[in-house]
């Protein structure tokens, strides 16, 4: 009961500000913002010395279930995408403006069909080569977004508020997939219908619920993931069976290191993860970007019957908590 505790303050508590953690001074600094989210009754009334020395000693204890829960947390969000996106595999559409193709649609040609039946984008020598097949849509009805599409998403591209696919698509992401990412906690009804992703703050410490490195990870989610995406789509549309114990078929993850301290993500896809926190940050300052986003809350709201209203929460707000230092993130130059 207290892993499932410590593991659930890590994931409201830090989550949205923190992806990774790579050494110990960070490690220390992450369970301490866990600590204090928790608000103790053995630390209320404690000062200074007191105070430190039971923090440390809280620290000392409790740092090893902190990080294992932040590695927890990651496997968990990136196997809640899968399942959500194999979920939605072939259903049925409900609005036509979901029936769409992409805007570089085309045929799947005998040699990427020959590719994926030797489950090309094993190796990787063939990384390569798994976007050219898994950008394309295996239906015209599949509910189900490209790695394209994410990448659009997250760099704001203009054509997500002047098409109706891009409306579709911009509607989907804000609505569903960063929410399977950011969690509850961070992107709940009360705050992705109330709220526009960039101007969003947390009611328990005014930080954004939504950061542009949670972004990033949820490109770097679908990045990761595409091959296997594409694996499991196509066995559920009655392809060929995909084999689940294969091996290197993820650019930025190792199997074999996933049982190691820190987790399984490499020192290359943590750096993915950074450029494309880059880019989420330069996008959000586009012209385009207020309105655009202004006019998908607005669809939203009118989706889900909320009315013309933009702004308070309707669901309750977690007590507003003192505001504390955050904790380094190992890849975020906003926190030292």
């Amino acid at each position: 009961m207290w892993k499932a505790r410590v593991k659930h303050a890590v994931f409201d508590g830090t989550w949205h500000m923190n992806k990774f953690c790579n050494d110990g001074n960070r490690l220390v600094q992450l369970t301490r913002k866990t600590m204090r989210f928790m608000q103790l009754t053995e630390l209320q009334g404690l000062t200074d010395e007191k105070l430190a020395r039971k923090e440390m000693k809280w620290i000392v204890a409790n740092k090893d279930s902190v990080r294992t829960s932040l590695n927890t947390i990651r496997n968990e969000v990136g196997g809640g995408i899968r399942k959500e996106y194999i979920d939605r595999v072939g259903r049925p559409v409900q609005h036509e403006e979901e029936r769409w193709k992409p805007d570089f649609y085309a045929e799947l040609t005998e040699e990427q069909v020959t590719a994926i039946k030797a489950n090309v984008g094993k190796n990787k020598a063939d990384w390569k080569a798994v976007p050219e097949i898994t950008n394309l849509r295996l239906g015209l009805a599949l509910c189900v977004p490209t790695l394209q599409d994410i990448l659009d998403c997250i760099t704001r591209e203009p054509h997500l508020m002047n098409t109706e696919k891009g409306k579709a698509t911009f509607d989907d992401y804000w609505d569903r997939w960063l929410w399977k990412t950011a969690g509850r906690a961070n992107w709940d009804t009360n705050k992705r219908h109330h709220h526009t992703i960039s101007l969003a703050r947390r009611d328990a410490d005014g930080e954004p619920c939504i950061d542009p490195g949670m972004e990033a990870f949820t490109f770097i989610l679908f990045e990761n993931q595409q091959y296997r995406h594409s694996g499991l789509a196509i066995a559920k549309m009655g392809g060929a069976k995909y084999n689940a114990k294969e091996t290197n078929t993820s650019p930025w993850t190792d199997a074999d290191k996933g049982q190691l301290p820190w987790g399984g993500w490499t020192t290359p896809g943590q750096a993915r993860w950074k450029i494309m926190r880059a880019k989420v940050k330069d996008a959000r300052g586009r012209d385009h970007v207020e309105q655009m986003e202004a006019e998908c809350l607005a669809r939203l709201r009118a989706k889900h019957r909320l009315g013309a209203g933009v702004g308070a929460a309707t669901a309750p707000s977690v007590a507003r908590m003192p505001e504390v230092p955050p904790a380094e993130d190992s890849d975020n130059e906003l926190f030292g």
